[in-house]
């Protein structure tokens, strides 16, 4: 009598806990997902900022008789993520790959302030930017 009740308790707790357990692991993997586009949005501004040169700072290379004027940035549009298990330790069971385009920008101009201050920028160079974060589960957050 006693193997038949821990018969049935094992059939029972290997059938059911699986559904509890992949209903929770769906709710925590939409609250990471929504938790990392918050820190994307955050990851993205400090790139954007960090970035030299930048629209706002551009930089001016002399090129023979001319000169270059060239920036680089993010293409806001392209920016695109997903959180997924790691398989990894206990600790960073989650990762997350953020991707986007950047894009370098020029302008050739015979003076330096032309090519700082042209309004003809062309796309010259766009290069697709992939990075790679894991949670901390320790200290509930993802790590930069």
């Amino acid at each position: 009598m006693r193997w038949l009740f821990v018969g049935i308790f094992c059939c029972y707790f290997s059938v059911f806990p699986p559904l509890v357990l992949a209903q929770d692991d769906d709710l925590l993997h939409a609250s990471l997902h929504a938790e990392f586009a918050s820190f994307a949005v955050q990851w993205i501004e400090k790139v954007r900022t960090n970035t030299v040169p930048r629209p706002d700072k551009k930089e001016v290379i002399p090129n023979g008789t001319h000169f270059t004027g060239r920036y680089a940035a993010i293409d806001p549009a392209s920016v695109d993520f997903s959180v997924k298990r790691s398989g990894a330790t206990i600790n960073s069971p989650w990762v997350a790959t953020l991707q986007y385009l950047e894009g370098v920008y020029e302008h050739q101009a015979i003076s330096m302030e032309e090519a700082l201050n042209g309004a003809a920028f062309e796309l010259v160079r766009l290069r697709r930017i992939t990075e790679v974060f894991r949670y901390d589960a320790v200290r509930k957050r993802w790590v930069e």
